[in-house]
C-alpha cells in the first residue's frame, strides 16, 4: 500500500474532508513543486542585508521569496553560486516539509537563456528519511523559476 501524507491547512481550508485528507507520496511531492515555485517567483520586500542584525525576522513574511537577482550574470560562475546559494536559503526558511535542502546547477539544462538547476531535500516528517528531488529552470529574462518533481 502507498505510503499517505496529511495535506497542508491550506487545502484543508478549501472544503476537504478529513476522511478525504489522506495523500500519496506522489500527492505530497507535487504539492510541495507548487509551493515551491511560488516561494521562488516571489521576491523579498527586504534585502538579505537589511534584516542580518534582526533574526528574528529572518523567516517572517518579510523575507518571504527570493532576493532581486536581475543585475546578477548567469554566465558568472560566482553569480550563479549566489542563485544557487539564495534558493536553498528560501526553501529552509519558508518550506517547513523540507530540511536538509540543497540546491545546484544541473549543466545538462542549462542554456544562453536559462539556467537548470536542482533541489536535493529530505521530507521533514518522513519516518524513513524520504528524500525528494525537483528540477528547476530560471528564465533570467523573466526572472520566471519553473519547478518540477523529479524522481527520488
Amino acid at each position: 500500500m502507498a505510503k499517505t501524507w496529511a495535506p497542508e491547512l491550506w487545502e484543508i481550508l478549501y472544503g476537504v474532508s478529513a476522511s478525504e485528507c489522506s495523500w500519496t507520496s506522489a500527492d505530497q511531492k507535487n504539492s510541495i513543486a507548487r509551493a515551491l515555485e511560488d516561494l521562488l517567483n516571489t521576491r523579498q520586500a527586504l534585502p538579505n542585508e537589511l534584516i542580518k542584525d534582526l533574526p528574528g525576522l529572518s523567516t517572517s513574511l518579510l523575507t518571504y521569496g527570493l532576493m532581486d537577482f536581475s543585475a546578477l550574470c548567469i554566465a558568472s560562475e560566482k553569480d550563479r553560486g549566489e542563485i544557487c546559494a539564495a534558493v536553498t536559503q528560501a526553501i529552509l526558511r519558508h518550506e517547513p516539509r523540507l530540511t536538509d535542502v540543497r540546491a545546484k546547477l544541473h549543466p545538462e539544462t542549462t542554456s544562453i537563456n536559462r539556467l537548470g538547476f536542482i533541489i536535493h531535500a529530505r521530507l521533514r516528517h518522513a519516518d524513513d528519511g524520504t528524500t525528494v528531488h525537483f528540477g528547476g529552470i530560471l528564465e533570467p529574462a523573466a526572472q520566471r523559476y519553473t519547478i518540477r518533481s523529479v524522481g527520488t
